[in-house]
């Protein structure tokens, strides 16, 4: 056992968290980049067991191969002197076996949570690896309420290319089989692990089922005396039912638990992900269809229904026709009349030709018609809160989910969707509502955006190729073709262009072909291509064009050193982005405007303009945003500010007392607060740029990031452009 203050390479113990049975697990500090981080160690009297050795390293490998919120990170791997270990970050939380002891969930908080659980193992799938251990001791959760998956030390792939990757060669895995052993934790195993028949991505759905009715029941499902008797019973008797199917929701967490224990693998939910999506439908209120209750009565008078439902289906055929591309609606979504039907799709096609008021106006003549749908008002909410209008967004939300009584489970979801602020679901409600219409490629660009806040290049990158850009008619695929280029795919993207309707359109067009340009690293043709895309942006009448192309293009200014015209141009944006009540635009423009004043030595007007993106910072992210800008830009200006309120957010909190004591000169002190940023994990936040900027300030160990897409924001291509001066 390892004692406080030894050292293993890098890394100085700081006390021991736990021990389990495939080693010790310490809190430590890595002195590069000054943060906490957890290291699990292979005891000296295992390492000399090859299998276990194995384990301990298929385990780094695996999760390695992986990047989600829902997996624990691992750092680095190593062996000093002879001691195996691997680091990762460092959770301060419960596992979810001891949340269980400590208090009962409710049905709503066990679905929630075994639908993060599977979000994570999805992401597992999505690499062909299977966890093969799931269990409510390999569920981690923080204290912020993040559920993370732990413990792939007996991962394998669901191929042989997944499984050379988790093994580092193909005969690894024979290694660890051959012996005929049983992989896994009775209780939690699939009958295909029992026979010993090769694991799928079903296999861990099974134990999911399990977790979640050992959440709801307090029991395991196949619960006996012995180990021998529990393998019996998973071997031959029929799953248990949740008692109390009379709530809706209880039913349908028994509908989900019986599909995913069904004997047969091709009877489960496919992967992680397809239970996922199950989940958040039944918590979305839909009623979920038994597996096990079949509509016989039905059958016996199929031919009778057959005539009618040959007629029925012109009909049909006529109210089922697609009234937008981009989510891929049909008019038999829209609970309603007619008319509600006809303004609600001029409104979507107004908003896909770039017509924002237009498509705003005719959102709220829809909403207020007596229409059940919930989809009018859901879309002003997600109007609001792309335009950084937080109270408007608030408002439209409560009556969207005031609609939602009678919604299909796509209504649902893409209402939730469209209305939550929180980046994590988001990305979960896009994925699982992809599930349903996977031709919804709105959905597919919004999860690469998100991807993209998270710094999952290539995986946003791998979301963006699927999406065919010849077809549709909407402003928005110039997006995909724009941050492909940004992503490193140009040449693709620029033949798509030319294949595209975008080149009927001139605006959207040049917009698409400065992004390129600055892509290709050509700042000036960047600028004129922009600067041409807002005047034709004006003709058009498309505000949010004109306001980002502009923006973009004082952008553009700032890499080739021309302050003068980086000022103009902000200004310029600024005044538009007020008159159309793009909120966070202004916020944007304004404060670049500060950063070009303060670059032309115009500090005067610097000072003018921090003081009004300040008054236009509408949350605590956009008022730390601001302060921080000011206090590294050496005005004082943000001394007489209230400090944001950034509840559950510590290492923004920390960043910005870090910077406040840099500017006070404490430098110790300011390197003693990063050391708290990156120990509260910076790296998930829109802040790490700033962080690794004001490392290399200090003279610390800091990463040279990427340089960033315009999205998220463009407060984070600041701080990687100033970082080379550092």
């Amino acid at each position: 056992m390892l004692a406080p203050g030894e050292t293993l390479g890098p890394y100085t113990i700081v006390d021991l968290l736990g021990v389990g049975g495939m080693g010790e697990v310490y809190r430590a500090t890595d002195a590069r980049l000054n943060r906490e981080v957890a290291i699990k160690v292979l005891p000296a009297e295992v390492a000399g067991d090859r299998l276990a050795l194995e384990r301990f390293r298929r385990e780094a490998r695996a999760v390695a191969a992986l990047s989600h919120p829902n997996i624990v990170a691992i750092f680095d791997i190593g062996n000093d002197a002879g001691v195996q270990y691997a680091v990762t970050e460092l959770l301060e939380g419960e596992t979810l076996r001891a949340r269980m002891v400590r208090e009962r969930l409710t049905s709503r908080e066990a679905l929630e949570v075994v639908a993060e659980i599977a979000d994570g193992v999805a992401a597992a799938h999505a690499q062909g690896i299977v966890h093969r251990d799931l269990k409510p001791e390999n569920v981690f959760i923080t204290t912020s309420g993040r559920v993370k998956v732990l413990d792939f030390g007996i991962a394998r792939g669901g191929t042989d290319v997944a499984d050379a990757r988790i093994s580092g060669s193909a005969s690894t895995e024979r290694l660890l089989t051959q012996t005929g052993i049983v992989m896994g934790t009775i209780g939690y195993l699939a009958p295909e692990q029992v026979e010993g028949r090769a694991p799928a991505p079903s296999t861990d759905v099974f134990a999911l089922g399990c977790i979640l009715f050992e959440l709801i029941s307090g029991h395991v499902p196949f619960d006996r005396p012995s180990s021998a008797h529990a393998m019996v019973a998973l071997m031959h008797d029929e799953a248990p039912r949740i008692e109390g199917t009379g709530d809706a929701l209880l039913r349908n967490a028994d509908v989900i638990v019986q599909q995913c224990l069904a004997k047969n693998p091709a009877e489960r939910f496919p992967e992680a992900s397809a239970l996922a999506s199950a989940i958040r439908a039944a918590l979305s209120g839909a009623r979920l269809p038994s597996r096990r209750s079949f509509p016989w009565l039905l059958v016996a008078g199929a031919s009778i229904l057959l005539a009618a439902a040959v007629i029925a289906y012109f009909v049909i055929a006529a109210n089922n026709r697609q009234i937008d591309q981009g989510y891929d609606l049909h008019a038999s979504d829209i609970r309603g009349d007619a008319e509600t039907r006809r303004i609600f799709t001029l409104a979507l096609h107004a908003d896909s030709q770039g017509n924002r008021p237009k498509a705003a106006e005719l959102l709220e003549e829809a909403s207020r018609r007596r229409s059940g749908t919930a989809f009018p008002p859901a879309f002003l909410s997600s109007f609001n809160k792309a335009a950084g209008n937080a109270a408007e967004a608030a408002r439209w939300s409560k009556l969207a989910y005031a609609r939602l009584d009678g919604a299909s489970p796509y209504e649902s979801l893409l209402v939730r969707y469209l209305t939550t602020i929180e980046d994590a679901k988001e990305l979960a409600l896009a994925k699982s509502a992809l599930e349903l219409r996977p031709r919804a490629w709105r959905l597919r660009l919004a999860a690469a955006h998100i991807l993209l806040s998270q710094r999952q290049r290539e995986a946003a990158l791998r979301e963006l190729q699927q999406i065919d850009v010849e077809k549709p008619d909407d402003r928005r695929l110039m997006l995909v073709l724009s941050d492909r280029a940004s992503l490193g795919d140009i040449d693709s993207a620029e033949r798509d262009l030319h294949r595209s309707r975008l080149m009927q359109r001139p605006p959207l067009q040049h917009y698409v072909e400065a992004r390129i340009a600055w892509s290709r690293g050509d700042a000036a043709r960047a600028r004129r291509s922009y600067e041409r895309a807002a005047e034709e942006a004006v003709e058009e009448n498309s505000s949010q064009l004109e306001v980002e192309s502009r923006m973009l293009a004082g952008v553009a200014s700032l890499k080739l050193g021309d302050w003068t015209a980086a000022q103009r141009t902000f200004a310029i944006a600024a005044a538009r982005a007020k008159e159309f009540n793009l909120t966070y635009r202004q916020f944007e423009n304004t404060t670049l405007a500060a950063y070009a004043a303060h670059r032309a030595g115009d500090l005067e007007q610097r000072d003018a303009k921090l003081r009004a993106a300040n008054a236009l910072a509408f949350d605590g992210w956009t008022m730390a945003m601001v302060r921080v800008l000011a206090i590294r830009l050496r005005s004082d200006v943000w001394l007489s500010w209230p400090r944001a309120k950034l509840d559950g957010e510590p290492a923004v909190e920390a960043l910005v007392r870090a910077r406040e004591l840099w500017s006070a000169n404490d430098l110790d002190g300011a390197a003693r607060e990063l050391r708290r940023v990156n120990a509260e994990g910076i790296d998930a936040t829109s802040f790490r740029e700033e962080a690794e900027l004001l490392a290399a300030e200090l003279k610390q160990p800091f990463t040279r990031l990427p340089a960033d897409t315009p999205y998220p924001n463009l407060i984070r291509w600041l701080a990687i452009f100033d970082l080379p001066q550092a």
